[in-house]
This record gives C-alpha cells, sequence and structure tokens, in this order.
C-alpha cells in the first residue's frame, strides 16, 4: 500500500531546485521525522533564526509561508 505524503513534502520535493537556486547563500535543512510537526526554519546574519509552521497546509499556503520565512512576502 503506498503511503500518503503530506502537502509540504509534495512542496519541497517539486520546489527545493527553485528554492535554493534563488537563495544559494542560506543553509537549508530538510529532514522528515515522524511524530514531529512540520516546520521550516532559516537562519540568517547574526545567527537570527525563523521559522514557520506548515502542518496541515496545502501546497499554495506552503508556498506563502516559505515566501515569507524568506522575506520575499509579508
Amino acid at each position: 500500500m503506498a503511503k500518503h505524503r503530506p502537502e509540504h513534502a509534495n512542496f519541497i520535493l517539486a520546489n527545493y531546485p527553485v528554492i535554493k537556486k534563488h537563495n544559494q547563500d542560506l543553509p537549508v535543512l530538510i529532514r522528515e521525522a515522524e511524530g514531529t510537526p512540520a516546520r521550516a526554519f532559516a537562519r540568517f546574519e547574526r545567527g537570527v533564526e525563523k521559522h514557520v509552521e506548515l502542518d496541515n497546509l496545502s501546497s499554495t499556503e506552503v508556498e506563502s509561508k516559505v515566501a515569507q520565512l524568506l522575506g520575499l512576502k509579508q
């Protein structure tokens, strides 16, 4: 039986290359862990770290949250 993949995972698989291309100097860590809420983290200059919650979001909502995290939209 095929395991259903959450929308946030589908978004990352489809869009990681583009995200990395446009943010080459930003370290990106993607890690999957069962039983842990889905989140995206980014570490900026001077050690400033931010994150957004991604659990139960559609691909469109994940895109918006990641853009917000990267400072592309408010």
